[in-house]
C-alpha cells in the first residue's frame, strides 16, 4: 500500500491537526469530538513529537491529549499490524506517565473497519463506564471474539514492555485511558463544516481558504516537528481578519480584557458610589441625578434596592429610579439613548460632598475583591446574565447586580435586558461589527458544539446525495418515545456476525415485553418475505442507513457494502448499550427565524422557514424578496433549536396552528417555492385534507396501477431512522398527481384501521405486506 492511500492518510492527519488549531484559536472545547468527559481548552499543539504516541500532542489547561491518527484501520492483531503498533505506543506511554492527567486517543475516520469503530469502541467504553462488571454486558459472538483478541494483544504487549505478565487491574486501568474517536473531517463532511463555522465566526476574509491554509501549515509543522501556541496562531491569522471594519472580540479571554479596560479604572472597579436618575413628583423638577455614598462608616452597604425603587438609608423614604450606574458617564449614556423623552425635561444634579476619596476606603477595597470573585463565578461571559442568550461583545452592558430581588452577579447583559436596578459599570462597545444584525448575537460555539452530534437527518440527506432534490419531504412522527422506560428492545443479528438494535432517532427503541415479541414476529415475517423477493432488509456498512436492498443500493456510498438482517431477537435493554449508541440529534440543531424585539416567529403566510445553516441564511432570505411581503432583515434573529425534544415541541405548536415548516426555502421570481425540505406530520394528514388537496389539482387514475385498493402495505422512508415504520391498507387505487404516483394510505394499529389518520403518500415508499 502506498501512493494515494498514504497521501490520504497524511491529509486526514493534518485535517485533524487543523481542527485542533482552529479550536485553539477560537477557544472551542474539543472534548465532545474526542468523547472525553473533561473540558479541553487548548494551550498549544505539538506535531510529530518524541513521545511514544507521536502524531499529535495537545496541551490543555489541566490535561494532555496524545493522538495517534489512522484514517483507515482494520482489526488485525499481528505484530506488524497498525493496530498492534498503536496499542504498543499507548502502552509505552502508559508505562511512562501512568495515564496521570493524560488521555490516549485513537483518531480514525468512518473508513475504518466496523470492528474498530463499533465493537472495540463499545468494549473500551464499557470498561470505562463499569470497570468491575463490564464483562457481563451483552456481547454478540463477533464482539466476544474482538474482546478476546484485544485482551490477548494487550497481554502480549504488556509482557514485552514490562518483562512480567499483566494483571486484570493493569488491563482495566490501561483501557480506561483509551478513547477511540471517529472524526469525519474529510472534504464536505460534518466535522469539516464545524471547523469552517468556527472560522467564519471570527470574521476572517475567507474561511474556506484559511481552512485550506491551516491544513497546509499543519503539514509543514509536522515535517519540522514544530509546536504552536495561541499567541503564535493569533499572529498568523490576525492579518486575515476583515480590515474594512475592525472585528469584534468573540471569546472569553478578549471579553475579560474588556472588563479590565472598560470597567476597571486605573486597576479598580468603581464601587464606592451610586449615581441614580430618579423621577420626582413633588419637587420643582422632573428628574434628579443623585450622587450617593454607597457604604456606611463600618463598611456596610447603605441603601436597599427592590423593584424599581431605592430605600434610602436610615429613612422610610423610597424613590422611583429610571437608571442606576457606577459613574456619571453611565447616566449620561442613558440620557442620550432616551434623548427624545428627557431633553425637554428639567433635570437637577445633586453631587455628594467629599466623595472623591471614597474609592480609597477599606470598604471599597473589600468590595472590589468581592466583585472580582463574582466575576470568576461567571463561567460564561458570552451569555446574558438575564436571558441567558448569546451576547454581542461589541454592544453589551457590564453590570453589577445587588438588589433584594436577585442573587448577586457580575457580568454582561443585552442593552434591551438592562433592568432599572442593574448597576451599570460600563459597555463592551468596540469598533463596528460588520456582520448582519441577525448574526451579531448568534452563538457560533454552541452551534458548532451541537453540530458535532446533530443534524442526523440532514447528514443522511447529504450522504444519500438527495439534499438537492426538488420537492423533498420528511415525515415527522410526534409519538415521542424519549422517556419510555421499558426493559426490552429488539436486536438484529446481521450477516457479518455483528448486531444492531432497533433505534428511534438514534436511541435504542424500548418496549414492554409483549410489544417487543409482537414487533419481533412482524419483523421476522418481513425478513422472510423480503428474502423470498430477492430484496432483503439490512443496513449500509458505515452509515447504517436502514432499508431494503434495492433502496440501499441507491443510498449507500461507493465504499459501503450492504449487511443483511438474518434474525431478530428480543433482548434486555441496558443503559450501557445506550452509551455505545450515543444519541445524535436527528433534527437539531436547526434555527427558526424570529423578530428580535418581540420574539414572535417569522412566517410567510402559513409557511414557517427553518434554517439548517446560519452562515447561508442571507443567500436564502434574499430569495424571499421575490414575494409580496415586507420584512426588515435587521429586525430578525436566528434562534437555535438545540435538541429533538425542543424540535418536537415546536412541531406540535406549528401543526396545531396548521402551519407548514419548510427547511431552507428558496423562491423564484414567480413566487414559487423551488427548493426546500417540507416537514410533514405523519399523523395529521387526514382523508378530508387529502380530498381537498386533490380536488384543487389535476390527477388521473394510473393505468395498470401497481398498487390497488385493499392492498396491505408497509411504509418505508429511506431518510427516517425510526425502524418501526407504519403498516396499513390502501383505500383507493394508485393515482397520478403532478407526474408522481400517490396512494391513499390508512394506518393499522392493533388490527384496527385508523381512518381518521389517513394520508396520501408517494407510491415509491411502499412495500407489500400480506
Amino acid at each position: 500500500m502506498g501512493g494515494s492511500a498514504t497521501n490520504s492518510g497524511i491529509n486526514y492527519q493534518q485535517r485533524i491537526a487543523s481542527l485542533a488549531l482552529i479550536a485553539q484559536f477560537t477557544d472551542f472545547d474539543l472534548s465532545q469530538i474526542f468523547g472525553i468527559n473533561d473540558e479541553l481548552l487548548i494551550e498549544s499543539v505539538h506535531f510529530e513529537t518524541d513521545d511514544p504516541i507521536d502524531d499529535l500532542k495537545i496541551l490543555c489547561k489541566t490535561k494532555t491529549i496524545f493522538l495517534q491518527i489512522k484514517r483507515s484501520l482494520s482489526f488485525q492483531i499481528g505484530k506488524n499490524s497498525d493496530l498492534f503498533k498503536t496499542i504498543k505506543q499507548f502502552l509505552v506511554q502508559f508505562s511512562l506517565d501512568g495515564g496521570k492527567n493524560s488521555y490516549y486517543v485513537l483518531a480514525t475516520s468512518p473508513q475504518s473497519s466496523r470492528v474498530i469503530s463499533q465493537e472495540l469502541l463499545k468494549i473500551i467504553e464499557s470498561v470505562r463506564l463499569n470497570d468491575t462488571n463490564f464483562i457481563i454486558n451483552p456481547l454478540n459472538k463477533s464482539e466476544k471474539d474482538t474482546f478476546t483478541k484485544y485482551k490477548s494483544m494487550f497481554k502480549t504487549i504488556f509482557s514485552e514492555i514490562n518483562g512480567k505478565p499483566s494483571s486484570d487491574a493493569d488491563f482495566i486501568n490501561f483501557t480506561k485511558k483509551i478513547y477511540i474517536s471517529i472524526i469525519d473531517i474529510e472534504q464536505g463532511r460534518a466535522d469539516e463544516r464545524v471547523a469552517i463555522i468556527l472560522l467564519k465566526s471570527q470574521q476572517l476574509v475567507d474561511a474556506n481558504l484559511i481552512w485550506k491554509m491551516m491544513i497546509a501549515n499543519s503539514l509543514e509543522y509536522a515535517r519540522n516537528r514544530q509546536s504552536i501556541n495561541k499567541k503564535g496562531l493569533d499572529e498568523i491569522l490576525s492579518r486575515y481578519k476583515n480590515q474594512e471594519k475592525e472585528t469584534i472580540p468573540n471569546n472569553n479571554a478578549e471579553l475579560e480584557e474588556l472588563f479590565k479596560t472598560e470597567v476597571i479604572q486605573e486597576g479598580n472597579f468603581p464601587v464606592a458610589k451610586e449615581i441614580l436618575l430618579v423621577e420626582l413628583q413633588e419637587l420643582d423638577t422632573n428628574y434628579l441625578i443623585m450622587e450617593l455614598y454607597r457604604f456606611t462608616d463600618d463598611g456596610k452597604i447603605k441603601h436597599k434596592f427592590k423593584g424599581n425603587k431605592i430605600l434610602l438609608h436610615g429613612t422610610d423614604e423610597t424613590w422611583t429610579i429610571l437608571s442606576r450606574a457606577a459613574t456619571f458617564s453611565g447616566i449620561e449614556r442613558y440620557i442620550k439613548e432616551n434623548e427624545e423623552k428627557l431633553t425637554k425635561e428639567k433635570i437637577t444634579i445633586i453631587p455628594a460632598n467629599g466623595i472623591e476619596t471614597a474609592e480609597e476606603t477599606v470598604a471599597a477595597e473589600l468590595h472590589r475583591k468581592y466583585l472580582i470573585n463574582l466575576q470568576e463565578q461567571n463561567h460564561d461571559l458570552l451569555k446574558c446574565l438575564h436571558c441567558d442568550k448569546a451576547l454581542n461583545p461589541n454592544n453589551s452592558i457590564i453590570v453589577e447586580i445587588d438588589d433584594l430581588d436577585t442573587r448577586p452577579a457580575l457580568g454582561a447583559v443585552h442593552p434591551k435586558c438592562v433592568r432599572v436596578l442593574d448597576r451599570v459599570l460600563g459597555t463592551t462597545k468596540t469598533p463596528e461589527d460588520n456582520r448582519g444584525e441577525y448574526l451579531k448575537e448568534f452563538d457560533y460555539k454552541e452551534w458548532a458544539r451541537l453540530m458535532m452530534k446533530g443534524q442526523g437527518m440532514m447528514n443522511q440527506l447529504r450522504e444519500s446525495n438527495s439534499l438537492n432534490e426538488k420537492n423533498k419531504m420528511i415525515l415527522w412522527n410526534g409519538d415521542n418515545k424519549e422517556f419510555r422506560d421499558y426493559s426490552y428492545c429488539l436486536k438484529f443479528n446481521l450477516s457479518d456476525g455483528s448486531s444492531r438494535h432497533m433505534l428511534d432517532r438514534g436511541r435504542i427503541h424500548r418496549f414492554s415485553k409483549l410489544d417487543a415479541i409482537d414487533i419481533k414476529n412482524d419483523f421476522e415475517e418481513n425478513i422472510k418475505k423480503s428474502k423470498s423477493n430477492d430484496n432483503p432488509i439490512g443496513y449500509t456498512s458505515t452509515n447504517f442507513v436502514y432499508g431494503n436492498y434495492n433502496q440501499l443500493l441507491e443510498l449507500k456510498s461507493p465504499e459501503e457494502s450492504i449487511i443483511e438482517i438474518e434474525t431478530v431477537e428480543v433482548a434486555r435493554y441496558s443503559k450501557l448499550l445506550e452509551k455505545i449508541h450515543e444519541h445524535i440529534n436527528f433534527y437539531a440543531p436547526i434555527c427558526i427565524v424570529r423578530d428580535r424585539e418581540d420574539e414572535s416567529i417569522f412566517n410567510i403566510g402559513n409557511l414557517i422557514p427553518m434554517i439548517s445553516d446560519p452562515l447561508v441564511f442571507l443567500s436564502i432570505v434574499e430569495t424571499w424578496n421575490n414575494l409580496d411581503i415586507e420584512f426588515d432583515l435587521d429586525s430578525l434573529e436566528l434562534k437555535i433549536i438545540k435538541s429533538d425534544l425542543e424540535f418536537d415541541s415546536y412541531m406540535r405548536e406549528f401543526f396545531s396552528c396548521e402551519m407548514v415548516p419548510i427547511i431552507d426555502p428558496l423562491f423564484n421570481k414567480k413566487r414559487e417555492l423551488v427548493k426546500g425540505i417540507r416537514v410533514a406530520n405523519m399523523h395529521s394528514l387526514t382523508k378530508s385534507e387529502t380530498d381537498t388537496r386533490t380536488t384543487k389539482q389535476e390527477f388521473t387514475i394510473a393505468e395498470n396501477p401497481k398498487w390497488k385498493k385493499g392492498d396491505k402495505v408497509r411504509v418505508e422512508f429511506p431518510n427516517i431512522t425510526d425502524d418501526n415504520y407504519p403498516v396499513g391498507i390502501l383505500l383507493e387505487d394508485e393515482v397520478i398527481l403532478e407526474d408522481e404516483r400517490f396512494v391513499i394510505f390508512c394506518p393499522i394499529e392493533n388490527g384496527k384501521e385508523l381512518k381518521e389518520l389517513t394520508y396520501s403518500i408517494p407510491s415509491k415508499f411502499l412495500v407489500k405486506r400480506e
